[in-house]
């Protein structure tokens, strides 16, 4: 058996601890699934993207800053108004 150390935030891994123990397992567990899964898919057995969630799409950033701009100078917008989210 081989130990591997990882840094991790303590915050992430307090919330990991606790989602795994519900689960019924701990970190090493986890890991270990994680690993097997990987091997098996031949790759990572979830998509790694930049863009999976369209709010923070490169393409929506100016639309964000300009909206936190505007929150910052005490305009007062819509909920509809944050977030414009162009399609591909």
């Amino acid at each position: 058996m081989t130990q591997v150390i990882i840094d991790i935030d303590d915050t992430v891994k307090k919330d990991a601890d606790a989602l795994f123990s519900n689960l019924g397992m701990n970190m090493s567990t986890a890991f270990n699934i994680f690993i097997r899964q990987t091997l098996r898919h031949n790759g990572i057995p979830f998509d790694v993207r930049m863009d999976s969630d369209p709010f923070y799409h490169p393409n929506n950033l100016a639309h964000l800053y300009k909206a936190a701009a505007d929150y910052e100078a005490g305009r007062n917008f819509t909920e509809h108004e944050l977030i414009e989210v162009e399609e591909d």
